[in-house]
């Protein structure tokens, strides 16, 4: 997927600027937008050590694989009653399953934080199942961090042992809360510790929650003609999507996590069940665009509902001839058509791979061919940067709006070099007759500003 091509997302560009800026300007929440912060750091660090976008996903790509280890461990360890060998061959099913999803690529595949999301709220839901309070917090503040999905969730852990149906006694709840104190205590000092910076320097508690509606009210406008009727948003995250990943044996996930609650396993259940409530919730209201990377963290759960149900289907046939006929024509199908749509998600990502972005990457190729290692790059282009590899000391990222003569005569006047200017054409009306356009595209426009050329 890598190999393929070059990052799809464009967001994933945004995030790596992000983390340019954040290096310079390490104590200014403002650089990270409506973002929160630890992806930033972690590519801020990969920028630090000489890598770059593929470093970042070659990282992605090895989170999801510690995942997949993740969701093996946490249901080879479950269960003790049940013999070893059938609990390690539900939980390599899981795994497996989990590797192949479509969900899983996509996150692998990119520079996106959902790799490491999914892999934190893997963690936390492992450790928590398994009565460790702190370490399940520590993976959960993380998380909490990362991406606002979680967040949601800190409220259900906290109330969890009042509501736990296998808790039998008000006291035994007052000491299973006592016991999770841990788990939900350090991500709720996480998120105030970040709401409380942003009150310091916006004078908002939870200025990014504005901003985010903003943009989001704006981008649906921009997207939409209409947004999908209210039914459909509903539906989307909850039956849709898990359909069109998983395919026929999605029907099978509410088998599997009916013998995880026979299990007592509702803490493995609880995570994912408030992170697709809180994203179905927030695409009816209009807070987000209805992205599927939204929900990639659900998808390891799934695995491991499906992969308990598939288990249970196997047992169910044995001995019985007719039974175990149709347990292989369902599985067969069930099979063929989750193949055919992991090959579908790969072949249709290396096409637009192919095609994507040829604009984007001449315009980069002329900079990274021409610019003298000195000059001076207005630049608010984030993939033309990043695919220039150019010095983050040599850039300013400003609107192309904003960029007059003075501007470029002030930066040669420093390098003693031609400035150059990359932004769209419709930006850089203002400077097209003063400088030399270079390259020239429908969405990217390529300046040589030499002062001597103004007189």
């Amino acid at each position: 997927m890598i190999l393929a091509g070059p990052e799809l997302d464009t967001d994933a560009f945004g995030h790596f600027i992000v983390a340019r800026r954040m290096i310079e300007h390490p104590s200014m929440v403002s650089v990270h937008w409506v973002w929160l912060p630890l992806w930033h750091m972690v590519l801020a660090a990969i920028e630090l050590l000489g890598g770059g976008l593929t470093s970042a996903r070659w990282l992605s790509w090895t989170l999801g694989g510690v995942t997949s280890a993740v969701v093996f461990a946490a249901l080879s360890q479950e269960s003790p009653e049940l013999d070893r060998s059938h609990r390690v061959i539900e939980a390599s099913l899981a795994a497996g399953l989990w590797a192949l999803c479509p969900l899983a690529l996509l996150a692998r595949s990119s520079a996106e934080p959902e790799a490491l999301f999914t892999l934190l709220i893997s963690v936390s839901a492992w450790q928590w199942a398994r009565h460790h309070p702190w370490r399940a917090g520590t993976a959960l503040a993380l998380a909490a961090l990362c991406r606002y999905e979680v967040w949601p969730v800190l409220g259900a852990v906290a109330l969890w042992p009042w509501i736990n149906p296998s808790a039998k006694s008000l006291g035994q709840r007052a000491i299973d809360a006592r016991k999770d104190l841990g788990t939900w205590l350090l991500p709720a000092l996480a998120v105030l510790a970040w709401c409380a910076v942003h009150r310091v320097q916006h004078g908002e508690w939870l200025w990014f929650v504005r901003e985010n509606r903003a943009f989001a009210l704006r981008a649906v406008a921009r997207l939409f003609v209409s947004l999908p009727s209210v039914p459909r948003r509903a539906a989307w995250y909850a039956l849709t999507l898990p359909w069109l990943v998983w395919g026929p044996a999605v029907l099978l996930a509410p088998w599997g996590m009916w013998h995880l609650h026979r299990r007592r396993h509702h803490r493995w259940l609880l995570m994912p069940c408030v992170i697709v409530t809180f994203l179905s919730y927030a695409w009816l209201r209009g807070q987000h665009l209805g992205l599927v990377r939204h929900a990639i963290a659900t998808s390891p759960f799934y695995a491991g509902a499906i992969a308990l149900a598939l288990t249970a289907c196997a047992r169910w046939a044995q001995g019985d001839p007719r039974r175990r006929a149709a347990f292989v024509l369902c599985i067969g199908v069930s099979f063929c058509w989750f193949m055919f749509n992991v090959g579908a998600h790969v072949r249709g990502h290396v096409l637009q791979a192919q095609g994507a972005q040829r604009e984007v990457r001449a315009a980069a190729a002329l900079l990274a061919r021409e610019a003298h290692d000195d000059a001076m790059v207005f630049c608010d282009d984030a993939m033309v940067e990043l695919h220039a590899e150019l010095d983050r000391t040599h850039v300013r990222r400003w609107a192309g709006r904003d960029v007059r003569r003075a501007n470029v005569c002030e930066a040669q006047l420093a390098t003693g070099q031609p400035t150059w200017v990359v932004s769209t054409p419709r930006s850089l009306r203002a400077l097209q007759g003063l400088c030399e356009p270079r390259f020239s595209a429908r969405s990217v426009l390529v300046l040589r500003c030499d002062c001597q050329l103004f007189r």
